[in-house]
């Protein structure tokens, strides 16, 4: 996925967040739609961008809409399999359930995952901000407090392979700096 993409869906997430109480669930979802789109049919940020611009074009001063690096993250399946998990709880919590509080809680434990990730693929970085720290930051807590499992599957993935940006980082740095 583009780093832009992931820059933007913090950008999102962070928007979503702090207006949850005050925008339509229905304009959320539809944002919510349009980033699972993306990710179901692998788009980039361009697609995601416009899918969002052509039902809210207000958002445009949020959103990156170009790059002109083009630079590529290429994150684990397990990773982009629970930004999809937590993006369909989100959207569950805000058409059935309508709890504006749950609902910011979990934006909120999702909005700072897309910077560690691209945090983490710059090499000057050094990974300080690990998988497993943002689990007993973001995710424990926020499952705790709502009594969620929705995430247990991932739980392995977060903590006991806290050293997977070490292994895909390299394959990012030689392809950047092939550019």
């Amino acid at each position: 996925m583009e780093t832009i993409m992931w820059h933007n869906l913090h950008r999102i997430l962070t928007y979503i967040r702090f207006d949850i109480r005050n925008c339509s669930n229905k304009n959320n979802c539809y944002v919510i739609d349009a980033i699972l789109d993306s990710f179901y049919k692998k788009l980039g940020n361009e697609e995601l961008c416009a899918a969002i611009l052509k039902r809210m074009p207000e958002w445009e001063t949020h959103l990156l809409l170009y790059n002109e690096k083009n630079e590529s993250i290429d994150s684990p399946l397990e990773l982009e399999l629970f930004f999809i998990k937590a993006l369909e709880l989100i959207q569950e919590i805000l058409v059935s359930q309508n709890n504006n509080m749950m609902a910011y809680d979990a934006v909120d434990m999702l909005h700072c995952l897309p910077e560690i990730i691209v945090a983490n693929a710059n090499s000057e970085y050094n990974g300080k901000r690990s998988l497993q720290q943002y689990w007993r930051s973001y995710v424990e807590p926020f499952e705790r407090k709502w009594n969620c499992t929705s995430f247990e599957p991932y739980h392995t993935f977060f903590c006991k392979h806290n050293n997977v940006f070490q292994k895909i980082w390299g394959k990012i740095s030689s392809v950047s700096s092939n550019r």
